[in-house]
């Protein structure tokens, strides 16, 4: 059993399927809203600190796949 040691800069997922020369072209890339775009979380943005319903907060994540989800 191995267990994963890293960091991630960003999460993509979708609702189809991708062909590896796709994934590949993309990988690097900044991705924009797209109809199967789920998610897209990429975590090293943004830098700061926010107040969140009036306490102190350093983590957020913000959905970029364009449906608007917050966590």
């Amino acid at each position: 059993v191995n267990t994963f040691s890293g960091s991630l800069d960003e999460y993509r997922f979708f609702n189809s399927k991708r062909e590896h020369q796709d994934i590949r072209k993309f990988r690097n890339r900044e991705l924009y809203a797209q109809d199967d775009l789920k998610l897209y979380f990429r975590f090293n943005e943004p830098s700061g600190s926010y107040n969140m319903n009036g306490v102190g907060n350093n983590s957020l994540v913000l959905d970029y796949s364009g449906n608007g989800i917050t966590h």
